[in-house]
């Protein structure tokens, strides 16, 4: 029987991240990350009016923030940089990673028995054949009740931003 071959083998695969959660769910689907570099980047001065846009913009920006911190060489190096950003947007509101914990109380508050869009943009350099990849994906997401304990258990949690 012959061993199935990877299609990412012979190629270096940076998460444009050092967020745990990414990590995780990079780790989860088997992709072998080799390096995690984060971007450095002031996400609050990109804008767009459309949320989704916003994110594929922020995407790539990490991408290009980390293309300038990487030596390699394109169409000589195998190397993939992968980024991602993603927001909420609840009745409207763009709602970024809050910065503070009692801005995620009052994002969670609001969300108590509503929706809210998790908007996720990517985008994906490959230096080999010099090519961006862009995308962006929503999912709706339902929140039951949360009373107050609820909502102080979750922004206690590990991994949770104080």
């Amino acid at each position: 029987m012959e061993a199935a071959c990877s299609p990412w083998e012979g190629y270096k695969l940076i998460l444009g991240s050092t967020s745990e959660s990414r990590k995780k769910v990079l780790e989860a689907a088997k992709l072998p990350i080799e390096e995690y570099v984060s971007a450095d980047i002031d996400e609050r001065i990109i804008n767009d009016n459309d949320p989704t846009t916003l994110v594929v913009r922020l995407s790539v920006a990490k991408v290009q923030a980390i293309m300038g911190k990487l030596k390699h060489e394109k169409h000589r190096d195998k190397v993939i940089v992968i980024c991602a950003d993603t927001i909420a947007v609840k009745d409207g509101q763009v709602r970024n990673k809050p910065s503070k914990e009692t801005e995620m109380l009052e994002f969670l508050k609001s969300y108590s028995n509503s929706f809210v869009d998790c908007i996720t943009g990517i985008a994906v350099y490959n230096y080999f054949t010099d090519t961006l990849l862009s995308d962006a994906e929503v999912s709706r997401i339902h929140y039951s009740e949360m009373s107050e304990n609820d909502i102080l258990e979750i922004t206690h949690a590990p991994n949770t931003p104080n």
